[in-house]
């Protein structure tokens, strides 16, 4: 597939874009069929989840995320309006970048709480996924995962390291491969090496859960 936009009039897409929580960004997933195309201008129409439509009004510009073969397309939107109904915005290809992932990125809450244990020794029982990575080909398929620890697990853990996370119908297994202090937690990270199946329905809930919380703020807003 070339590296130049592909867009074509009637076709539909699945796409993403980035709002902010106040403390990191979380991607909002979407999908929209391109009514008319001309040069550097697109006009979009059956935007769904309506609430998108608000967003991006708000916005007036993001980088488009838009899922490839072997990768994720990069387009800047901007001048975004709906003079006569339908979205319209300039756009631009950025970039395509094989090491872009599709994640869900998941607030702090109670329910995101799960057991952190490296072989058969307990490290944590409230452990917090900050979020995991999913690839591009089949989106389902957790890759990478960060998480937020108490600190002292700084000092018993290691890179390298195979550590399980389980709880709610979750079970992950995960190689740590980087280390983040944060202020009042440690956040860390690495490659998956196995999910369960229910693992992505726990998390998607989860996301879903974050993003009607941000969403909701934004548009009383």
């Amino acid at each position: 597939m070339s590296d130049q936009p592909d867009f074509k009039i009637g076709s539909v897409y699945f796409a993403s874009f980035d709002i902010s929580d106040g403390e990191k960004k979380i991607p909002v997933y979407f999908s929209f069929r391109v009514k008319n195309l001309k040069d550097n201008y697109i006009e979009l129409s059956k935007i769904s989840p309506i609430y998108i439509e608000k967003l991006l009004l708000d916005m007036k510009e993001v980088d488009l995320h838009i899922k490839d073969t072997d990768g994720v397309k990069i387009f800047h939107l901007s001048n975004i309006r709906n003079p006569r109904g339908d979205l319209r915005s300039d756009f631009r290809f950025k970039q395509k970048d094989k090491r872009a992932y599709f994640r869900l990125s998941i607030s702090d809450s109670r329910e995101n709480k799960f057991v952190l244990c490296k072989k058969f020794n307990l490290l944590s029982s409230r452990t917090s996924v900050r979020d995991v990575s999913l690839n591009p080909s089949s989106y389902k398929l957790i890759t990478g995962i960060s998480i937020l620890v108490p600190h002292y697990v700084q000092y018993i853990i290691n890179t390298g390291d195979i550590l399980t996370l389980t709880g709610k119908k979750l079970k992950i297994k995960f190689e740590v491969r980087w280390f983040n202090e944060g202020h009042d937690r440690l956040e860390a990270g690495g490659k998956v090496l196995s999910s369960e199946f229910d693992s992505y329905k726990v998390l998607s809930s989860l996301y879903n859960k974050s993003v009607d919380e941000v969403i909701k703020k934004l548009v009383r807003s």
